[in-house]
């Protein structure tokens, strides 16, 4: 076995291990993918506690993201409640980043083909969603946050 870096006693090990020498075995997805990159980007959010609280506590007000956010989640709302039969009230109380969640379904489905039985997401629907989306993911950190 010739690996491309020093292995002290690969030699012992390759015998006495073989393929078992990685939990699972040599699999076919490079090391590189499994790399936590949190702690490269010192702005994520994870990689601060203090950020970490204050999107906490900010993402569940609805003051923290732009008025014409709050309209296009109340403009879904009647469409969602007859998706997930529930009631258009119920989605109009919905704090936005919980409402999110439920467009980021949507979303997910209609990119991966998955049927929406009577249902009839119009052009004007779709750019909403993705409007809802773009807001949820950066509304916490925006102006209207402060």
């Amino acid at each position: 076995m010739n690996v491309p870096f020093k292995v002290r006693r690969s030699q012992d090990i390759e015998s006495e291990l073989g393929l078992n020498s990685v939990p699972d075995g040599f699999v076919q997805i490079p090391i590189y993918n499994f790399m936590d990159t949190v702690w490269e980007d010192p702005l994520s959010v994870p990689s601060c506690n203090y950020v970490l609280k204050v999107k906490h506590e900010r993402e569940d007000k609805d003051s923290s993201y732009p008025e014409e956010a709050i309209e296009k989640k109340n403009e879904l709302a009647p469409q969602f409640s007859k998706f997930f039969n529930n009631t258009a009230e119920f989605f109009k109380s919905l704090h936005f980043d919980p409402f999110g969640g439920y467009t980021d379904l949507v979303v997910a489905e209609l990119f991966e083909g998955v049927p929406h039985q009577g249902m009839n997401w119009t052009t004007r629907d779709k750019s909403d969603m993705a409007e809802v989306l773009d807001r949820d993911l950066d509304g916490a950190f925006t102006r209207y946050s402060r």
